[in-house]
């Protein structure tokens, strides 16, 4: 007999509840789809490339693609943060160096088409050698 009144009792709270879900108006300005990543969601770069887009994918379906080849939203995937990979001792790796290299190309092209690249990025051009000599 006891089971007959957990059922009712839980038939009655699903009907309460469709019936909740039935009355509620969902707001129309709302969007349905969450929009594309924003400025805040992506990190600014650490270092400026040179050419970020002939810098390529190292790794996954678009390996050796360059990112000026890539669609924006592909972009803006390499350029998000990645969950850090763990050792067995349970601390972060280190990152890769062209795993940075592709972020950091990969943030450049967003913000800088977006117009949010931060001014004052630390600059790191790889072609370009110091010298002392002075233009006067």
């Amino acid at each position: 007999m006891q089971n007959e009144e957990l059922l009712t009792a839980i038939l009655n709270e699903l009907r309460a509840i469709r019936s909740a879900l039935s009355n509620r108006s969902t707001p129309a300005a709302a969007p349905a789809v969450q929009p594309a990543a924003q400025s805040k969601d992506i990190p600014q770069p650490s270092e400026i490339v040179a050419d970020p887009g002939s810098v390529e994918v190292h790794f996954g379906k678009n390996a050796g693609t360059p990112l000026r080849s890539l669609g924006a939203k592909s972009v803006e995937w390499y350029a998000q943060e990645p969950e850090p990979r763990l050792g067995k001792n349970g601390k972060p790796f280190p990152p890769r160096p062209e795993d940075v290299r592709l972020r950091n190309a990969a943030r450049q092209l967003v913000h800088g088409q977006r117009g949010t690249l931060a001014a004052g990025s630390k600059v790191t051009l790889v072609s370009e050698t110091l010298t002392e000599e002075v233009p006067f």
